[in-house]
């Protein structure tokens, strides 16, 4: 973590001496992730019961954080500090078994995202790239209700955001594309065996904000 904020702290460096024009100001936004419809075949380490889990939903994911933008000509770096949300739902099904019917298990976690954006504006049209650093800050979990699980989150995971926008006025419209290097649910450990998704979640971004 410390050196994410380093590089951000040296990027600021960098392009305040050469960037004519600095803009800052508030954010807020939604985000909706896509994650592949797999299941997991596994055993209860305390009962023995074979157990089916698999991706049931994801809700809409909220952001709000702050973000600079330095501009020179049409080339703009656009470092941000958002504070991100999301919740998952999986469903759990006991093979073989019809007296426990399929249960939803609910999974919430917040990470701190540092992002950096490289772009070319030209009129009110805004496109960009750039990486984005997930920091984990809090997990909250019902699948703890199966015996033996883990959660074993990596302090940082990483992503790459593809960025477009548009300004009217004061206020900066951005829609994103997010692609994580990760793949998903990559922390869910369950006695002692790893447990991820084949694929690694895609994400869509809406976000609105004031420059100042």
């Amino acid at each position: 973590m410390n050196k994410v904020i380093l590089l951000h702290v040296f990027a600021f460096l960098i392009v305040y001496q050469s960037f004519a024009q600095l803009n800052f100001g508030p954010a807020i936004g939604i985000s909706t992730v896509k994650i592949a419809n797999q299941s997991f075949s596994l055993r209860n380490p305390g009962s023995g019961d074979s157990i089916l889990l698999s991706y049931f939903d994801s809700d809409y994911g909220y952001h709000f954080g702050a973000f600079m933008r330095y501009k020179k000509g049409h080339f703009y770096v656009q470092p941000e500090l958002y504070f991100n949300s999301n919740k998952t739902t999986y469903k759990l099904r006991n093979i073989g078994s019809i007296l426990n019917p399929d249960s939803l298990k609910v999974e919430r976690y917040q990470n701190l995202d540092f992002q950096l954006i490289f772009g070319y504006q030209l009129g009110i049209i805004r496109l960009g790239l750039g990486p984005v650093a997930h920091i984990f800050i809090n997990n909250k979990s019902e699948l703890k209700d199966i015996e033996g699980y883990e959660a074993k989150f990596k302090s940082a995971t990483y992503a790459m955001h593809l960025l477009f926008g548009f300004d009217l006025g004061k206020l900066a419209f951005d829609l994103r594309w997010e692609n994580n290097f990760t793949r998903y649910g990559d922390y869910i450990n369950i006695g002692g065996q790893n447990y991820q998704f084949s694929k690694r979640p895609t994400k869509v971004i809406a976000t609105l904000g004031y420059l100042f």
